[in-house]
């Protein structure tokens, strides 16, 4: 359901610094604002291919979108299949999609409340009418607001099947992912810009983990410029005990937006990294 809050009057201070429209802002909003808890949604069904936004009568979903209100008292449910998904395109237009393709897609629900759409296409800051503006989908030819409400990850695109998913809070758990380190260059992993969300522009964040052996060192970041790093892993020998030839480092790290969201280098030793969760920005 949205709402346009009627017309706008507008208003000036006394003292003359700001001048603005204003409107009447529903209590529920004003309790959501007050107290900002992440979007309550699951990843689940057959190959993980279902996505829920879970609300209720009890735990509505209240939300500023575009011109008006969302408030949200049912679960609005997303299913993929084998032959026909309604999609958002790059540009912010409904599309068809037979199945799906590899890699992030990134949820969004419309201004009535009732429909999500999945995209390829990452969510941006997006102006709206009175100077307000939402995280939604960026794209300049859409006929409505879209709000983001959060990411499915497609391991197979022709099933489609999805990586399992857990969202406790504002972070998610996925399936482990496995990349090797470059170690030529400072260079990005393979096959990670499938799996982390380009979230990193509102503080989207990546949880990761880095294996090294023995006389190894191994430097992981997330700018091209190989002199920035955020984590550095090296092991030396210090006994004959076989134990500590190995070594693994478990940090956070913030990923840009770009398709290499992660880089790194290895040094002597080839390393690898292992992606188990992210940071959602709803």
């Amino acid at each position: 359901m949205s709402n346009v809050l009627g017309t706008p009057p507008l208003l000036t201070t006394l003292n003359g610094h700001y001048s603005g429209l204003a409107s009447a802002v529903p209590i529920e909003l004003l309790q959501q604002l007050q107290h900002r808890v992440p979007v309550a949604v699951t990843v689940g069904g057959s190959n993980n291919g279902t996505f829920t936004l879970a609300a209720s009568v009890t735990k509505p979903f209240t939300i500023w979108c575009g011109k008006g209100v969302l408030h949200i008292r049912e679960n609005v449910v997303f299913t993929w299949t084998n032959t026909a998904n309604q999609i958002l395109n790059s540009s912010g237009v409904i599309a068809n999609d037979a199945d799906s393709v590899l890699g992030v897609w990134y949820m969004y629900i419309d201004e009535d409340g009732t429909t999500l759409y999945p995209s390829q296409t990452a969510p941006g800051f997006v102006e709206a009418p009175f100077n307000a503006g939402y995280l939604g989908h960026p794209g300049t030819s859409r006929v409505r607001p879209y709000l983001y409400v959060g990411p499915m990850i497609c391991t197979t695109a022709a099933t489609p099947a999805f990586s399992a998913m857990v969202k406790i809070g504002w972070w998610w758990r996925i399936t482990e992912v496995e990349a090797d380190v470059p170690s030529a260059s400072w260079a990005a992993p393979t096959n990670l810009t499938l799996f982390i969300p380009k979230l990193g522009f509102a503080g989207g964040m990546v949880n990761i983990g880095v294996e090294n052996g023995l006389g190894g060192r191994m430097y992981i970041g997330a700018n091209s410029a190989s002199t920035l790093w955020d984590a550095e892993l090296g092991v030396q020998e210090v006994t004959s005990n076989v134990a500590l030839q190995t070594s693994f480092l478990q940090f956070i790290a913030s990923p840009n937006d770009t398709t290499s969201p992660i880089y790194a280098r290895a040094v002597l030793i080839a390393g690898k990294i292992h992606v188990n969760g992210f940071k959602d920005i709803v």
